[in-house]
């Protein structure tokens, strides 16, 4: 998992982000919300992105460049009001963002080192002959609203709605390059390319919470959901990767059920059933070129998708119920006043089927990164200036594309094996100082979470290997 074979690839990264929010109270009844939110930042990637079972040719590298500018602001007016003599809340909010990505792709130096300068290629012979600069200018309004409803002191209804303006644009060139059999450019051709596209729509949901007590609750929700394509995410020079141009738009609906409270002062739950459905889902997979005979994903609209399970947190104070049982009497004497251990679990179980696909092997496959079983427990103990933690966790096989591709050469789809982690921290507390230790990946675990197929891909991306930090924090 720590091998490197691709020592020419480099990252580099520069991000700056800003904010200003202010918080105004015209009355006891009415209060305003602004926040104002801007980023300026770029991130570059030189390396070869070729199969990773294949060693790097040391040729001419991949280089994309990104510029991002992206700047907004959000208004909140809350009104608190009275209506059948319970307490209700009025939200109504705008929001606006303004958004501008530059990104060129093209051909890096062949040395060794960390140079983001676009080069000039003349021989296709070892690599791709693709180069592209475009502008991916977006604008979105909204306004949204949603009214807290207190219909008797236990039962309260929120309906809310959320219009939305989207408009995407892309606007560049990209080259049209043919090789002959021997690698020597014999055409080559610029093309302007050009796109817009506006959408606007409403969408709508409703909650519900029923409230005898203080320490029970149940609650249900629906709404609608919506998720908008990029022109930035369909414009991109990449070997293992091609995006569909009629991409479109996803929608569906999500819906959940549940109930949350506390049991006396020694547990502390939320338990809760969803659905999530999802139309013109986008995802991707496996293709076969009809020129080269080659493999390679495709992202699009590849199915429906449907996704329905349990969540389930607990924590259990063991201290309270050790003096609940007499297990330890001396907890009623005062003697651990200031001593807390509880442990804590948290337990989810998803079934995600893709459905209605006109693609061939897709329906009924497993959506990919969904794993069926996720399951996390941990203790956590405090004593005096004292604190520690340890965690458990545990996430079940999954996929990482429509195709459920079990395994392949270029290790960029397949399965995404099951796997354990356990963590362990300590803290001491003595002002103004705090130390605090801890160990990641206690047990050394091998494993990965997720494939990639640009950088710092293509294959497998590792997680780490055991790890310990040391901080010392000073707090005047």
């Amino acid at each position: 998992p720590s091998q490197s074979i691709r020592s020419r690839n480099w990252f580099r990264v520069d991000w700056n982000m800003a904010a200003l929010k202010v918080d105004y109270r015209i009355s006891d009844q009415l209060k305003l919300n602004l926040r104002n939110f801007g980023m300026a930042g770029g991130r570059a990637s030189v390396g070869h992105l070729g199969r990773i079972d294949r060693a790097d040719p040391g040729a001419e590298r991949n280089l994309l460049k990104d510029n991002y500018r992206n700047f907004g602001n959000e208004t909140r007016l809350l009104y608190n009001y009275e209506v059948l003599g319970q307490q209700s809340a009025l939200l109504l909010g705008s929001r606006y963002y303004n958004g501008r990505t530059e990104r060129e792709q093209g051909f890096g130096s062949d040395g060794s080192g960390a140079d983001f300068t676009f080069t000039e290629l003349t021989d296709c012979s070892r690599t791709n002959c693709d180069r592209s600069s475009f502008t991916f200018p977006s604008r979105n309004i909204s306004v949204f609203g949603e009214n807290k409803l207190s219909l008797t002191p236990e039962l309260t209804i929120t309906p809310g709605f959320r219009f939305e303006h989207i408009q995407t644009e892309s606007d560049g060139t990209y080259e049209n390059v043919n090789i002959d059999r021997a690698g020597n450019i014999f055409f080559r051709d610029t093309i302007d390319e050009q796109r817009s596209r506006t959408r606007n729509f409403v969408l709508f949901g409703l909650g519900l919470s029923y409230k005898p007590s203080p320490y029970f609750q149940a609650y249900g929700n629906f709404s609608q959901n919506y998720r908008a394509i990029s022109f930035n995410d369909m414009r991109i020079i990449n070997p293992n990767l091609e995006v569909d141009k009629q991409l479109k738009d996803e929608q569906g609906y999500t819906g959940d059920i549940g109930a949350r409270g506390q049991m006396a002062d020694w547990l502390t739950y939320d338990v809760s059933l969803f659905g999530i459905s999802y139309q013109d889902k986008i995802g991707a997979i496996l293709k076969r070129s009809d020129s080269t005979f080659q493999t390679f994903r495709f992202r699009t609209n590849i199915a429906d998708a449907l996704h329905y399970g349990v969540e389930a947190f607990a924590e259990v104070d063991l201290l309270k119920i050790g003096e609940m049982v007499g297990a330890n009497p001396g907890l009623r004497d005062g003697q651990a006043d200031n001593t807390q251990l509880s442990l804590y679990t948290n337990f989810s179980w998803l079934s995600a089927t893709y459905t209605n696909s006109d693609e061939p092997g897709i329906e009924g496959n497993q959506v990919e990164y969904a794993p069926p079983v996720k399951f996390r427990t941990g203790l956590n103990l405090r004593k005096g200036s004292f604190s520690s933690s340890f965690q458990f966790s545990y996430i079940s096989q999954h996929y990482s594309d429509a195709t459920n591709a079990e395994k392949t050469l270029d290790a960029v789809h397949g399965v995404i094996p099951g796997y354990t982690v356990m963590d362990v921290s300590a803290a001491y507390e003595f002002e103004p100082l705090t130390v605090k230790l801890g160990i990641n990946n206690l047990m050394d675990q091998r494993y990965f979470t997720r494939r990639s197929t640009g950088y710092p891909g293509p294959g497998i991306i590792p997680a780490q290997v055991r790890s310990g930090y040391l901080t010392l924090k000073a707090q005047f």
